[in-house]
């Protein structure tokens, strides 16, 4: 198993982040007081996506 500095440094490195292959995801968000559960399909292996989806959730950290 990857420590998350390494699949940082992996994601960093690639040159093209998108996969031939299409992935799907199933996301809970615990946001609200009701969770929500959604699926996404996404072109993003699963490091890739981790990675995108954790900075999408530090840029955004002071929106209510």
């Amino acid at each position: 198993m990857k420590t998350a500095k390494e699949v940082v440094i992996y994601v960093k490195e690639k040159k093209i982040l998108k996969s031939s292959k299409e992935y799907i995801y199933y996301l809970t968000h615990t946001y609200d007081y009701e969770p929500r559960k959604v699926w996404v399909k996404a072109p993003y292996d699963l490091e890739t996506f981790e990675v995108i989806c954790a900075y999408i959730q530090f840029e955004s950290w002071h929106i209510e």
